[in-house]
């Protein structure tokens, strides 16, 4: 994946709270590009974030374990059109739909 896609595809919503958060564009770069879990959590919304066998294969091939232990609490909530509207980070109750798969209940 070219770099910096996922950063030209954020809302202004997801900029700002990127950088509330302190997640840099380097990093939305990375957790976009080695993604590979999409969970649904809205009508037309679904979270990307990276799995622990991801993880790994990722240090296995070089990458810094801070890094990766970073890259391992965010997700990306993407639109269905493909843009990202917000920067999670996941821990807690809050965060517990995220790692366990369980869909967010919504009107519509």
């Amino acid at each position: 994946m070219q770099p910096e896609v996922a950063f030209d595809r954020l809302t202004r919503h997801a900029t700002q709270r990127a950088r509330q958060r302190g997640v840099t564009r380097a990093a939305i770069d990375h957790l976009w590009s080695l993604s590979d879990q999409e969970i649904p959590v809205a009508a037309e919304l679904h979270v990307c974030s990276i799995s622990r066998s991801a993880i790994a294969e990722a240090i296995a091939d070089g990458a810094r374990p801070a890094d990766m232990a970073r890259l391992a609490r965010l997700a990306l909530v993407e639109a269905t059109d493909g843009a990202i509207v917000t920067v999670a980070i996941i821990h807690g109750r809050k965060g517990r739909h995220y790692r366990r798969r369980i869909r967010r209940y919504w009107r519509g």
